[in-house]
């Protein structure tokens, strides 16, 4: 059985409840609670600095790595399906870039959601608009 977990860009932060209202119409193909964003693009570099991706496991070693399929992946949102064995050591990396690249981070077994800090949103989006 795998561990799931979503990352996106939201169009405002959201509690569990939310979160979880969130990630089941991600699975439905509804997206209307999200924005595209280009961030989406960053944390799929920074995680791949880490951890490569499905298809960059050779195939004969997928079986022991961190992956239990290829990532679902949108302009909004990824989702990603981790081997449970695996969890321990990928997700802290995964929540580290969906931070890093101001994107909510969902686990929707245990219902645990991290929102992008506002404060750096901010700073970014400033430090942007200041030296281009």
């Amino acid at each position: 059985m795998s561990f799931k977990i979503a990352v996106w860009s939201g169009k405002k932060k959201v509690n569990k409840q939310e979160a979880l209202a969130v990630y089941e119409r991600i699975l439905q193909g509804n997206c209307e609670d999200l924005q595209e964003s280009d961030n989406i693009e960053h944390f799929l570099k920074e995680l791949a600095k880490e951890i490569p991706s499905y298809e960059n496991i050779p195939e004969d070693k997928r079986a022991n790595g961190p992956w239990e399929e290829p990532f679902t992946v949108s302009d909004s949102y990824v989702l990603l399906s981790l081997r449970r064995e695996r969890c321990v050591e990928a997700v802290p990396i995964i929540l580290k870039m969906a931070t890093k690249s101001d994107l909510t981070y969902y686990d929707p077994q245990h219902q645990v959601v991290y929102n992008p800090n506002a404060i750096l949103s901010w700073m970014r989006k400033m430090a942007a608009t200041v030296m281009p």
